[in-house]
C-alpha cells in the first residue's frame, strides 16, 4: 500500500511527524489510514478536495442566473458549452467565473439553460500539497488530528470499543466516524449550494 496521492491531504512524512511516529513499523497500515481518511474528508465535503482535471464534464442547466462547478477551487477554466455552443468568459461577454468558489455568473438578466446535461465543462479544480492552491491549514489540521484518531484506534486495538475497564477505573467512548471538532472544522469546506 502507499500513499494515495489523489486523495491524502498530507504526506507521510508529516503525517508521521504529526503522530510522533520515527520508525516505519505498520507503515502501511498508517497509508491505508491517510487514503480512507482522504475518501471520507471528500463524502463529508461532497467534493472532492486535492486537484483534478475534469474533461468535458457535463452538468445539468439549473435555469438560474448562477451555476456551480462541483469542484473548486478552480487553477484552470478551459472551456465552457452550453447546449454544445462555446461560451467566452469576462465582463461584458456570456459569463463571469469566480474561481475560488467554482461559481459561473451569467450577465443581469440572463440565465443558465435549464435541462439534463446542457452544460459542459472542462476544468482543473481543487488544492495542492505542493503548488497554488494549497490546502488551507484548517484542512490539514482537521485531516491530521482524524489521521491521527484512527491510529490511535489502531495502536489500542480499540476499533468499534464502547467501554473498557481496568483496575478501579472505567472508560467510556462515544464511536464517531468523525470527530466532532473535525467535523466544525470541516463546515466551511462543504460543497457549496445555489
Amino acid at each position: 500500500m502507499a500513499v494515495d496521492a489523489t486523495v491524502a491531504l498530507a504526506t507521510l512524512a508529516e503525517a508521521k511527524a504529526f503522530i510522533k511516529k520515527t520508525d516505519d513499523k505498520d507503515v502501511s497500515v498508517l497509508e491505508v489510514i491517510m487514503n480512507a481518511v482522504g475518501d471520507l474528508f471528500n463524502q463529508h465535503t461532497d467534493r472532492h478536495l486535492l486537484a483534478a482535471t475534469y474533461t468535458a464534464l457535463y452538468l445539468d442547466g439549473n435555469g438560474e442566473r448562477e451555476l456551480r462547478l462541483p469542484n473548486y477551487p478552480v487553477s484552470t477554466l478551459t472551456s465552457v458549452y452550453e447546449d454544445e455552443d462555446p461560451l467566452t468568459e469576462g465582463i461584458g461577454y456570456d459569463f463571469m467565473a469566480y474561481l475560488d468558489t467554482g461559481r459561473l455568473s451569467k450577465p443581469v438578466g440572463e440565465r443558465w439553460m435549464w435541462g439534463p446535461k446542457t452544460i459542459k465543462v472542462t476544468y482543473t479544480a481543487g488544492y495542492s500539497l505542493s503548488s497554488t492552491p494549497l490546502i488551507p491549514n484548517d484542512l490539514k489540521l482537521a485531516y491530521l488530528i482524524q489521521v491521527g484518531e484512527f491510529w490511535q484506534k489502531f495502536l489500542h486495538a480499540s476499533w468499534g470499543e464502547l467501554s473498557r475497564s481496568l483496575t478501579g477505573q472505567s472508560v467510556t467512548v462515544t464511536e464517531k466516524e468523525i470527530l466532532p471538532i473535525v467535523k466544525t472544522m470541516l463546515l466551511k469546506h462543504r460543497r457549496l449550494g445555489l
